[in-house]
């Protein structure tokens, strides 16, 4: 699977916290969990401060998936029930990404089971200058996921590329903040097994390195939210 589909949703005052997370949990991801595209399912609360407060990851057989014409074809027949929400959500934001290459292996290794990521994760979002392309995958391969793979907590470490960029919803000051060249081109999702992995000495030492100064102080776009595992699932 080379894809993933990132759904951030921020239910806002006019849908109850009940009725949206039913809604997702019985309908909107057992929905799309049975197309051949999709292949597994998570879902997320944020642990950082403010909006957006709920998440959706879908690890995808390509970027494209999204187009796929079994998703498109459930998108254009929507239940009264999902015309209800989308008619009131604050802001639904997706993003597809391709899995940017070499992967670097989870500590589980080929016993790492997608329908148990680590409970924590930590996005990393942000943009590269073109001119620091190269040297930036050498640091982030070479050097920052070895160290990081020292923290206790660590479980996985994934980098992605965006692909597209679709945000719609009710709440203006919301969907300001997202859209059409206002998101970062790259993301990394760190999983951990307990939160706190930012506080332990050797995160501090992963972000402390000279080069790893270097390589930061070129970095723009950055913003970083940690999120908590509700559920997942995968296709039977």
């Amino acid at each position: 699977m080379s894809g993933l589909l990132v759904v951030r949703a921020e239910p806002g005052p006019a849908i109850p916290e009940a009725e949206f997370n039913d809604w997702y949990d019985t309908e909107h991801v057992p929905d799309r969990i049975p197309l051949p595209c999709f292949h597994s399912s998570s879902r997320w609360t944020s642990e950082t401060p403010g909006p957006p407060t709920h998440l959706a990851l879908y690890d995808l057989a390509t970027p494209e998936s999204i187009d796929d014409p079994a998703h498109l074809a459930l998108m254009k027949n929507p239940s009264e029930r999902e015309v209800s929400i989308m008619s009131r959500i604050a802001l639904m934001d997706g993003r597809a990404y391709e899995l940017h290459e070499p992967v670097y292996p989870p500590r589980a290794g080929a016993g790492y089971d997608v329908t148990k990521p680590g409970p924590y994760a930590t996005f990393i979002e942000f943009d590269v200058p073109p001119e620091l392309a190269d040297e930036f995958e050498r640091w982030y391969v070479g050097e920052h996921i070895p160290m990081l793979a020292k923290i206790p907590q660590w479980v996985r470490t994934r980098w992605f590329v965006l692909k597209v960029a679709r945000v719609w919803g009710n709440d203006e000051t919301l969907m300001a903040q997202y859209g059409e060249g206002k998101v970062p081109k790259y993301l990394a999702i760190h999983e951990y097994a307990e939160a706190g992995a930012e506080e332990t000495e050797e995160f501090k030492a992963a972000v402390d390195t000279p080069w790893s100064k270097e390589i930061l102080a070129k970095v723009t776009g950055f913003q970083m939210r940690v999120w908590k595992l509700s559920r997942s699932w995968e296709r039977t």
